[in-house]
């Protein structure tokens, strides 16, 4: 098979940056399709929506996957028809389309794991043969004549500005009878690295003659965001040849091969207001002459403001490359660490030994190269939250779809960047906490018109840092959540005693207990009670934490706090007896020193009064079971934590410090601990526990 034998050694170089590029051009399609079903008469949509298809039937052929080339060829020849305005944009041409998103998808994930790709795919071309077939015309806003118009215009001959050099190779071309041809070619608006494609061209074309000026420059193009270059160029080859060989260039969508016809002035060369076409049809010239041996082939030449230099602004790394690098940074600065100690601890012994000084002078240096390091590689795994937020639309799409409602999905802040890791894990949280608004929070359009509200719902995505923190807010103008019902199903479901009364804080809070459901129905969406307790479990062992805000007959409100990273953190080390544990500095509201005879106890939990309000305190000792002291103390040292407006104390025996710390995974047996995110390697080589503030907060806050 095709995928078989281009998984070999020539093209493994390649794949990832193929998988990579493709999942793109995917994306692109599902979130193109879903605007044009809003929009069904934009034909920039449509002309986005085929450059995609072309793009990804181009890259798939290179790499010899012939499924995904014959799905997207069939897609691409149905989005040609709707370009053309032969064909209206229908509910069925967009599902077909979003279908083919899912199956492509589907095949890349065969891709990925070097597996032969056994998707089924005919159901669907023939599905969009017959559209193409039987599609009726209509009437658009665009129609053939001002897209041949538009042709024309692009088709106009340029003013290349000429130095002397490149007027003497045009020169020596007319003595040579060769042709001089005005070359169109469109880079895909959304290609990366578009000085790198004009490049590839130039390298083509250079195999048939001579480059004379390229508009615009590499800088313009990269800079500018145009897709469009113009080159001047001399061949003694057929149009039809070269026009075919551009064509092959990944990302190219469009090339044009102009007769370039100009006669001569006292300036030099001037451009005739004349141009033909050699795109789709024959190309009608004097047959060139045999050049000569001494044909002259000049330098290709670039607009003079480039200065000779190419710049490429962005890269592609392997995931597994910048993690290596990553881990090794962690590493690092465990060492780094280790050094500081060791030079602390000679500096007792030897206070003016003068090696011993020299060495805390470099770890004082090297302390700030490896912040500047740090910074720079954590950056690298800062991901914008959009790349999550984009799946969403399709998702509320599908929904409304299977349930009739009508909803507004609303993104905000996707250009908001988190930690790589958490918004590989964030995906599936959110995806419930949508479900659920969908089913549970927006009414249908009949309930919604009966009191008096708009008879489409709105759901509203955003996110925006917070500190340290990232908040994550997922609400909703629907019924909101039905504290009475969640009551009576907690009681019958045993969850409340039956003189027990809760708060409104503690009622909405019951609906992340594993198995509870007020759905009355069980639902292709959400009924199950499975769900907001995984929801939960997630957001936590992210160290992050969760809240509800909902009021009835407004709508209700998920707000999520997460922190940014979860590679190299500051952190504060304090004791507990023997032992020593981190706080992250992220979540460290201030230290203070508290007399134990203000500490109060109500209802079972440790209060203190600072400033006039009261501040929930935890013991850490009696929450990992550690034996209390020997000792009484009269004061003993709070650690104040938050995320967002939630904020406790822990009550520890003494702060050693700040210190900057690498995570480590505790593993898969030791996952879940309560309380705890993970461990980290201090100087002296010890391992210590990095305490989980969300689920302490959570603990404290919520849960009790």
């Amino acid at each position: 098979m095709g995928q078989d034998k281009n998984l070999g050694i020539e093209l493994d170089d390649f794949l990832e940056f193929y998988l990579l590029d493709s999942q793109e051009q995917v994306e692109k399609l599902g979130s193109g399709l879903l605007e044009l079903e809003k929009d069904t008469d934009n034909i920039a949509i449509i002309n986005e929506l085929f450059r995609s298809a072309h793009s990804l039937k181009g890259a798939s052929g290179t790499m010899g996957f012939t499924p995904i080339v014959e799905l997207t060829h069939a897609a691409e020849d149905l989005l040609e028809k709707l370009r053309q305005g032969k064909m209206a944009v229908t509910n069925e041409i967009i599902d077909v389309l979003l279908a083919v998103t899912d199956r492509v998808k589907l095949m890349l994930a065969q891709v990925e794991q070097k597996n032969p790709i056994t998707e089924e795919y005919n159901d669907l071309t023939s599905q969009m043969k017959a559209l193409t077939e039987i599609g009726a015309l209509t009437e658009s806003n665009f129609s053939p004549a001002s897209q041949e118009t538009a042709n024309q215009a692009d088709n106009l001959p340029l003013e290349f500005p000429l130095t002397s050099s490149e007027r003497q190779i045009l020169e020596q071309a007319l003595g040579a009878s060769k042709a001089i041809y005005q070359i169109n070619v469109t880079v895909a608006p959304d290609a990366l690295m578009k000085s790198v494609r004009a490049i590839m061209v130039m390298q083509r074309l250079e195999a048939y003659g001579t480059v004379v000026k390229m508009l615009p420059s590499l800088d313009e193009l990269e800079n500018n965001d145009q897709h469009n270059i113009s080159l001047l160029f001399t061949t003694m080859e057929l149009p039809e040849e070269i026009r075919a060989d551009l064509l092959e260039i990944s990302e190219i969508l469009d090339v044009k091969v102009l007769n370039y016809a100009y006669v001569e002035s006292q300036n030099g060369l001037a451009v005739e207001n004349k141009a033909e076409e050699q795109a789709e049809s024959p190309v009608t010239h004097n047959e060139p002459k045999k050049v000569e041996q001494g044909k002259v082939n000049g330098p290709v030449s670039l607009d003079s403001g480039h200065n000779g230099k190419n710049q490429v602004h962005t890269i592609r790394v392997d995931t597994d490359r910048m993690d290596n690098l990553i881990n090794l940074v962690g590493e690092m600065v465990i060492t780094r660490t280790r050094l500081v100690k060791i030079g602390n601890d000679l500096k007792e012994t030897n206070q003016n030994a003068t090696l011993v000084n020299s060495l805390n002078d470099t770890n004082v240096y090297l302390g700030r190269l490896m912040s500047e390091l740090q910074e720079s590689v954590m950056r690298l795994r800062m991901v914008p939250i959009g790349t999550v937020f984009s799946r969403y639309p399709r998702l509320v799409r599908d929904f409304c779809r299977k349930s009739g409602k009508k909803i507004d999905l609303i993104i905000k802040g996707e250009e908001t960047e988190l930690d790589k890791t958490v918004i590989e894990m964030i995906g599936d949280p959110l995806t419930h906490i949508i479900r659920n608004s969908v089913d549970h929070g927006i009414e249908t359009p009949e309930q919604r018109l009966a009191v008096g509200k708009d008879n489409t719902g709105l759901i509203t995505l955003d996110a925006y840092h917070e500190g340290n923190h990232i908040a994550i807010i997922v609400s909703d103008d629907g019924a909101g959540l039905d504290l009475e019902k969640i009551n009576a199903k907690a009681r019958q479901n045993g969850l409340i005693a039956e003189k027990e009364e809760l708060s409104e804080r503690d009622l909405t809070n019951l609906i992340f207990h594993p198995g509870f459901s007020t759905a009355d129905k069980i639902t292709d969406i959400s009924g199950r009670g499975v769900g907001m307790d995984v929801v939960k479990k997630a957001i936590t062992n992210l160290g992050g934490l969760i809240d509800v805000q909902t009021k009835k007959g407004e709508g209700t409100s998920f707000i999520i706090r997460l922190p940014l990273t979860l590679a190299i953190i500051q952190a504060l080390l304090v004791e507990l007896g023997e032992e020593i544990y981190a706080v992250p500095l992220s979540s460290v509201v201030e230290t203070l020193l508290v007399n134990t005879k203000e500490i109060k106890t109500v209802g079972g939990l440790q209060m203190v009064q600072i400033r006039g309000n009261t501040l929930p305190l935890l013991s850490l000792r009696q929450k990992f079971d550690l034996p209390e002291r020997e000792e009484e103390v009269e004061e003993v040292y709070v650690v104040v934590v938050g995320l967002g407006d939630k904020n406790i104390g822990l009550i520890v025996d003494e702060l050693q410090g700040q210190q900057e710390i690498v995570i480590k995974s505790l593993g898969d047996f030791l996952n879940g601990i309560p309380g705890i995110a993970g461990a980290t390697i201090l100087g002296d080589g010890k391992v210590t526990l990095i305490l989980d503030i969300g689920s302490l907060i959570q603990d404290v806050l919520i849960t009790r």
